[in-house]
Order: C-alpha cells, then sequence, then structure tokens
C-alpha cells in the first residue's frame, strides 16, 4: 500500500487516536522523527559541506527517507508513505538544531568543545581528531551518496533476513 497525499496519515493518527491506539500513534509520528534525529545531530561533526551549509543535512535526511519509501514501493515491502518522509525530513532539521544548541551551550560555557562525537578533554582530542580525518575526508567527498547507499544496504539487508 503506498499514501502520496502529503499529511493524510499524519492528522489520521492526530485526530483518531483513540481507535487506533495511543501507542501506535505515538510511535508512527515520533519514532519516525526520533529515527532521523541523530543523522540530524552528527552528520555535520563527519562532513565539513554539512556544517556549513545546514540545508546540506537536511536534504541527505530527505533523500536518504526518499530512498527508502522508494525502494519500499517497488519492491512492495512495508508501506510506501509520503508523511514518514516529511516526518524523517523533520527529524532531521531537529537533529540539527540539537547540534546547534549544543555547541552554543559549548561555547557560552567558555569550552573550545562542544558535544560532536568527537568531544574529548586534553591531549586525547589531538589524537581523536586525527583518527577521524580520514573518516572526515571520505565522507566529506560524497555524504549524500554514502547516506543513500549505506540506507539502501541496510534495507536490502533486512529485506533479505526477514
Amino acid at each position: 500500500s503506498y499514501n502520496l497525499y502529503p499529511f493524510r496519515e499524519i492528522k489520521r493518527y492526530i485526530f483518531h487516536w483513540k481507535q487506533i491506539g495511543l501507542l501506535s500513534s505515538f510511535l508512527n509520528l515520533f519514532g519516525n522523527i526520533i529515527g532521523f534525529a541523530p543523522l540530524g545531530f552528527l552528520l555535520p561533526s563527519f562532513s565539513g559541506r554539512c556544517r556549513k551549509y545546514w540545508y546540506n543535512t537536511v536534504m541527505a535526511g530527505y533523500l536518504l527517507s526518499f530512498g527508502v519509501e522508494l525502494v519500499q514501493l517497488l519492491l512492495r515491502a512495508g508501506s510506501c508513505d509520503i508523511d514518514d518522509v516529511i516526518l524523517n525530513t523533520t527529524g532531521t532539521l531537529l537533529g540539527i538544531v540539537a547540534s546547534v544548541w549544543c555547541k552554543e551551550k559549548g561555547r557560552r560555557e567558555g569550552r573550545k568543545e562542544n558535544c560532536s562525537p568527537d568531544f574529548t578533554i586534553g591531549r586525547k582530542t589531538l589524537e581523536k581528531e586525527k583518527r577521524y580525518s580520514y573518516i572526515r575526508k571520505k565522507l566529506a567527498r560524497g555524504t549524500v551518496g554514502a547516506c543513500i547507499l549505506s540506507g539502501l544496504a541496510l534495507l536490502l539487508f533486512l529485506f533479505c533476513i526477514s
């Protein structure tokens, strides 16, 4: 099954939660948002392009979500829903907001460090920076493509084992 009308399922989960069930409505709405928030939080830490231009991160979240829904539509595995793309992209945007907030909080407290995955104190910062530099360089060259390919690989893997 598929839904190509924006906000149809979102409205259904919000207005008819008693018939659907509170837990099911909550998991569908907030699960899609929370599922993509780490992408928005972590991707700017690995990609200079996404760190400099926030909309690249949003676009990566959108394309990854769209790829997942497209695979579901083409393989007829699961339910293809445009509302999932909207909620996943919103989750990516909220992850970016959380990342920016965390970095600003670190700056206000007088630290150079932030809440990115390479957050350490003292000499370990330089060592960890060297370890992540290779990964960052590789990801910065094709962040969107890498996200899409890894998402598709994960989907195919999950599809094969189910």
